[in-house]
């Protein structure tokens, strides 16, 4: 009820103002586009419009200015589109405001969330030093296992930690050194590496991107730089590197499967994305080769570009796991959200014919047939001075 009178008010003072501005002389496209623009606005803001009340505002600001001005006999296709645009307008200025405003708090929690992961990394690090004084404080027959326990922990915790790479490179230098069992220890490595870091969040394929250039680039480098075993680590890193995202993706389904069917689950693990993600695994792999092959020495570099070769053209395990995750994937957004699937093709079919309406419109324009489109007035709109327009 309050809404209605405030609407009410609001189309009183629209009519009250173009009487006016006739009496006055004053009732310029400008004018017209001033005074519905304004009551757009206002009934923006005053009623805080919800997308339902929009088309109930905007038909109800139309009719009260077309009307008021059908009244007075100023019915020109000038001033009636500037009525028009005026209210549309006023609507998407009063809806911008609430864009720019949310695209600030989107920055703010941004800016939040690094600051959260600057705090989860420095509280996890501090943890690890606690629990390694606790460790040496116990009795010594204890100590071997904490400290091979702390050490499972701090691996299961390095992507967090920042020390993939490192950890990663280190280790394979290890191996190197030690000159036994090379190709098998630098694929186990890898594809722990890789399968553990992607498990500590939610699967995404920036992660997956970024995560799996990390592990490939620090066993490659090292190889490069001790100059050995070259062939044999790029060979073991890549299957290394490409179970791991096997396992992750696996990890991913498994997770879709067991999820519960609620509206807030279903939000939180946005589901669409994650199918898109897993879609595009394979190809991410294949573009992680390419990009270290790059910055590989020649041996390295044609190793790494065949594999990519083989994996663009024959495919890979990596590639039917992914498929079948983002079914998965599909299949629960199918279960949770059927209505809103068919609401969307609802929503693009009169996108579509909204589109051809626009088309033909255009082309109209284009032609010169007619332009219905009220020049000037909207640009003389923001500037201080509208004396000179009289039309």
């Amino acid at each position: 009820m309050e809404k209605m009178i405030m609407l009410e008010e609001t189309k009183n003072k629209l009519r009250d103002g173009i009487n006016e501005a006739k009496s006055n002389g004053e009732l310029t496209a400008h004018k017209i586009y001033h005074i519905t623009h304004q009551a757009a606005l206002e009934s923006g803001e005053e009623l805080k419009n919800s997308v339902e009340d929009m088309k109930e505002t905007s038909k109800e600001i139309i009719m009260a200015a077309t009307n008021g001005l059908d009244q007075i006999g100023e019915t020109s296709s000038e001033k009636i589109s500037a009525a028009v645009h005026g209210v549309i307008d006023g609507v998407k200025t009063s809806e911008e405001r609430y864009v720019v405003q949310a695209n600030k708090d989107l920055m703010h929690a941004k800016k939040r969330l690094k600051q959260e992961e600057d705090n989860l990394t420095e509280s996890l690090n501090e943890a690890f030093i606690g629990a390694k004084e606790a460790v040496s404080h116990c009795a010594p027959a204890m100590k071997e296992e904490l400290y091979k326990a702390l050490h499972d922990a701090k691996l299961n915790s390095i992507d967090t930690l920042g020390l993939t790479k490192k950890t990663v490179k280190e280790a394979t230098n290890l191996v190197l050194e030690a000159g036994k069992n090379v190709e098998g220890i630098v694929e186990n490595t890898a594809r722990e590496a890789v399968s553990k870091a992607m498990k500590e969040a939610s699967f995404s394929a920036d992660r997956a991107r970024r995560i799996s250039e990390i592990v490939l680039s620090a066993t490659v480098e090292a190889a490069q730089e001790s100059n050995k075993y070259v062939k044999e680590v790029a060979n073991a890193s890549i299957e290394g590197v490409r179970k791991g995202l096997v396992e992750s993706v696996d990890f991913a389904q498994h997770e879709l499967t067991s999820m519960g069917t609620s509206v807030e689950e279903y939000v939180q693990n946005d589901i669409e994305q994650t199918k898109t993600d897993l879609e595009s695994v394979s190809e991410l792999f294949i573009e992680v080769l390419r990009k270290v092959a790059d910055k590989s020495d020649m041996l390295a570099k044609n190793i790494l570009h065949e594999a990519a070769d083989d994996a663009q053209k024959i495919g890979c395990i990596l590639q039917e796991k992914s498929h079948s995750a983002s079914q998965v994937a599909a299949n629960k957004m199918t279960e949770l959200g059927h209505e809103a699937v068919k609401q969307t093709e609802v929503v693009a079919h009169k996108i579509t014919e909204e589109s051809k309406e626009l088309a033909e419109r255009m082309l109209a324009v284009a032609k010169g047939a007619t332009t219905g489109m009220w020049a000037g007035a909207k640009a003389a709109f923001y500037k201080k001075d509208d004396k000179g327009d009289k039309s």
